[in-house]
């Protein structure tokens, strides 16, 4: 028995690619994510790492990711990690490594027009629906979040 398990909380490098095969019944996504960890050096200044990441997510949650996830967007993603290898036309190998995305959340504001960031609750998704979608959720254009039928806003 195993654990393969990966937590990324990070940004949206550019905006996603999406691809439908088979007569569009089948979709996968795929984009760029940037994970920046802040750490002091000896001397005490302040040092950024960032780590850029391939994420991909397949099946109907890529409708969702192809209608309001865009490039700056802050996300929280859980996933696997997944490496491929394959050689090309020319024989040559070549490897990759992805992070086959399960769920993901939305996290602060909209896309950073500028670097601004805007404040509005989280929304989750998985499995290709939005968290209580079943209750008919309806997406807030002018802020990126969601909204329970009832009028309600999410709780946190």
């Amino acid at each position: 028995m195993g654990v393969n398990r990966v937590i990324l909380l990070g940004r949206v490098g550019a905006d996603p690619e999406i691809q439908y095969f088979e007569g569009n019944s089948r979709a996968r996504a795929r984009f760029r994510f940037a994970t920046t960890e802040h750490y002091r050096d000896k001397q005490g200044n302040r040092q950024e790492q960032t780590e850029w990441h391939t994420v991909v997510f397949w099946g109907s949650i890529c409708r969702v990711i192809e209608q309001h996830v865009r490039k700056g967007q802050q996300l929280y993603i859980e996933g696997r990690i997944r490496y491929r290898q394959w050689v090309d036309e020319q024989q040559q190998k070549h490897y990759a490594t992805e992070i086959a995305g399960d769920t993901f959340h939305f996290v602060g504001g909209s896309p950073r027009p500028g670097g601004v960031e805007g404040a509005n609750p989280s929304a989750g998704v998985q499995g290709g629906m939005p968290e209580g979608s079943q209750g008919g959720m309806q997406l807030n254009e002018a802020d990126g979040s969601y909204v329970l039928p009832n009028g309600e806003a999410f709780p946190f």
